[in-house]
């Protein structure tokens, strides 16, 4: 499984903020910023995965 288009790290980030934002109404300051980074980047490089149908979320 692929998706379609894979996802950058800006627009990981801008989703990570979004969801702190609603959640927990914080505003988008530098430290929140440098907190979400690395997570956004983990997120953008798993969009370029490609992983087998087989495989089941949660499966190892």
């Amino acid at each position: 499984m692929r998706l379609a288009v894979p996802a950058t790290t800006e627009e990981a980030l801008a989703w990570l903020v979004a969801r702190a934002h609603e959640t927990w109404d914080v505003r988008p300051d530098t430290d929140l910023v440098a907190v979400l980074t690395p997570m956004a980047r983990a997120m953008a490089a798993l969009t370029t995965l490609d992983i087998p149908e087989r495989i089941e979320p949660n499966a190892w």
